[in-house]
């Protein structure tokens, strides 16, 4: 990769200590179709009086009119006075670009951080035009279910009267999509528990898809040792549930294309492993030096049992994307579903469309010329019973329209 082509620089010894979390807009490119990667830069050092000493989780995320979007997730080093980290962001691309408003968090108390985040771009033609994110769990949950245990950041695992079953997520495939994705950031903390969970504890998780596991999620890092933010002081190099001190984590990227169609409509779920932690005050069996050392959490040597997890669903296209049928088209078919004969009205004759019909696999059915016409019937007793895509083009727009057949 040669040289950046261009370094927005964002937050500038940012001071975090007492927990804080700092919030700035800031000015991005308005045009960053041209740019094909995007690298987050973040950078520690010291205030004045000597840097926090121990291993804190933190992170960047991104705020939009109506969402926050978690874009990176690093661990500061233990006994250590620096670090720096490169995160790719470049599936952020679309939202990095006008004012753009970031938010810094380190979970520090003692002297704290000062920290740097730039981004660099890189010219080049990006993979896709277009993407969709959507957050998944992430943030606070508004399910009933968790209604005790509703914070992502802050998830209690295997704590006795604490449901730990994240809600099942309904979500359609939209149209046109080239490629869905999961992406699965989640870290373990908390110790001296039973299985030494949640930080010290190696658990495998899945995703499932209308109940069928796609994918099992190893939520262990083995490699802190091989750290380049190095040397550190005390446990730095022990193995953990998905972080190292002084690491960047490195999120789980789930290919989810093959599982899943366009406008499906479909069930997705992150399912924890079963675990218990008997060493809590919640467990009323619990026994002071029997069951464990301490039964009591006291904050330090002993904490509970937590995941910090946020999950998004990522589509990516050439095309634009539509998640349902476009209600603001002014278009309209019937009957839908269709069985031999489709009814096309167009609200202007002065305007001419091209139709293309596409199956669930991408595939082109058929495709015809309307020319200055308000109305036209399409004859469909020869296209196999299913789910397709209806995309009518002219020269300055494009409308797609969900088409079911059932002869």
């Amino acid at each position: 990769m040669f040289a950046q082509d261009l370094v927005i620089e964002t937050f500038s010894e940012a001071h975090h200590s007492g927990a804080n979390t700092i919030t700035q807009t800031f000015n991005f490119p308005e045009d960053v179709s041209n740019f094909e990667k995007i690298e987050m830069r973040i950078s520690l050092t010291c205030p004045t009086g000597g840097c926090d000493p121990w291993d804190r989780i933190a992170w960047l995320q991104l705020h939009t009119t109506n969402n926050t979007f978690e874009i990176g997730r690093y661990a500061t080093p233990y006994g250590n006075d620096w670090c720096s980290w490169l995160i790719d962001v470049s599936d952020y691309r679309l939202l990095l670009n006008g004012e753009v408003t970031l938010s810094s968090y380190i979970e520090t108390w003692d002297k704290g951080w000062l920290v740097d985040v730039d981004f660099e771009f890189y010219e080049g033609a990006p993979e896709y035009e277009y993407i969709r994110i959507e957050n998944l769990w992430t943030g606070n949950e508004t399910d009933p279910s968790l209604t005790n245990n509703n914070d992502y950041y802050n998830f209690l695992y295997g704590e006795p009267f604490f449901n730990y079953n994240l809600p099942s997520k309904a979500i359609t495939i939209p149209s046109n999509r080239e490629k869905s994705m999961v992406r699965i950031v989640n870290t373990g903390h908390g110790q001296a528990n039973t299985h030494n969970a949640a930080e010290f504890s190696d658990k495998t998780h899945e995703l499932k898809i209308n109940n069928l596991t796609v994918a099992n999620h190893h939520l262990w890092n083995s490699d802190c040792n091989l750290n380049p933010c190095s040397p550190q002081s005390g446990t730095w190099q022990y193995a953990r549930a998905g972080w190292c001190p002084g690491q960047n984590i490195i999120p789980k990227d789930i290919d989810i294309t093959s599982n899943t169609y366009i406008w499906q409509e479909l069930e997705l779920d992150y399912v924890l492993e079963d675990y218990v932690n008997e060493c809590t005050p919640w467990n009323m069996n619990c026994i002071d030096g029997i069951t464990c050392t301490d039964c009591s959490f006291n904050g330090g040597s002993h904490t509970q049992p937590n995941y910090k997890i946020a999950i998004q669903l990522f589509h990516f296209s050439n095309e634009f994307m539509a998640v349902n049928e476009n209600v603001t088209s002014p278009i309209s078919i019937y009957p839908n579903p269709a069985d031999d004969v489709l009814n096309v009205r167009f609200p202007d004759s002065n305007q001419s469309f091209r139709i293309e019909c596409y199956n669930l696999q991408g595939q082109l059915v058929f495709n015809r010329i309307i020319m200055n016409s308000n109305t036209v019937d399409l004859s469909i007793n020869n296209i196999n019973n299913g789910v397709y895509t209806l995309k009518f083009v002219s020269e300055t727009k494009t409308y797609t329209h969900k088409l079911i057949l059932s002869h």
